[in-house]
């Protein structure tokens, strides 16, 4: 005849014991203390077996760790469900005001600051378009100015990540520069939109607002024949 030891305060199944007959009544065994002769029902992942008059199955997340929000955590000690307001799974970490203005200044700078590309002789090349190269790029219309659209000049471009010399016409280099300018107009002018945009917002619609900023600032940079 077998026990089935359960623990005195979590009544929780322990173990398995032989029980010892009784000397005073032939055939019949001694039960011992915070045990049962009744044999509990199969063991089952993240629940315990509880004795209650009968066995039942009781949740069972200890050693686990729940989570409140992103930074609270906490180990499960105790047999039960998980309380309310926590979960086993991390939440999603909430965005800051902070990180989207941050986030939409970035997407700004990869387009207005990244350069175009452009295509001549078949070739692909970078025209840079960061701060110093359109006032450069001011600087030499100024210099080209009165001059025939036939003028030949010598820029900095980049193909395969490294520096070269392009020959461009007047009119060739006019067309690229309008083209630079017109779509870091358009990249400041989304930042200002998605700025007041945020500004309306609660932080409950921070995340959708993500996506939002990434698609404004999608752009075609594509190539284009000079």
């Amino acid at each position: 005849m077998f026990a089935y030891n359960y623990h005195p305060q979590t009544r929780e199944y322990l173990g398995i014991e032989t029980a010892q007959k009784d000397p005073k009544q032939p055939g019949e065994y001694l039960l011992p203390g915070h045990a049962t002769f009744t044999a509990p029902p199969e063991e089952r992942e993240e629940y315990a077996r509880i004795w209650n008059g009968t066995w039942e199955y009781a949740e069972d997340h200890r050693g686990q760790t729940i989570w409140k929000d992103y930074d609270t955590s906490a180990v499960v000690d105790q047999i039960g469900p998980v309380p309310e307001g926590w979960s086993l799974e991390r939440p999603a970490r909430k965005l800051t005001r902070q990180e989207l203005t941050e986030m939409i200044y970035q997407e700004k700078a990869r387009i207005a600051y990244g350069g175009i590309t452009i295509r001549k002789d078949g070739l692909d090349y970078l025209f840079a378009t960061d701060q110093n190269s359109i006032s450069l790029c001011a600087a030499m219309r100024i210099n080209l100015t009165g001059q025939p659209d036939h003028t030949v000049l010598a820029w900095k471009v980049y193909r395969d990540g490294k520096p070269e010399m392009l020959s461009l016409t007047k009119s060739e280099f006019e067309t690229v520069v309008l083209r630079a300018m017109t779509m870091i107009n358009a990249a400041f002018q989304t930042e200002g939109e998605l700025y007041e945009r945020l500004d309306s917002l609660d932080e409950m619609q921070y995340e959708a607002f993500q996506s939002e900023i990434k698609a404004a600032f999608q752009s075609s940079n594509g190539k284009s024949d000079i």
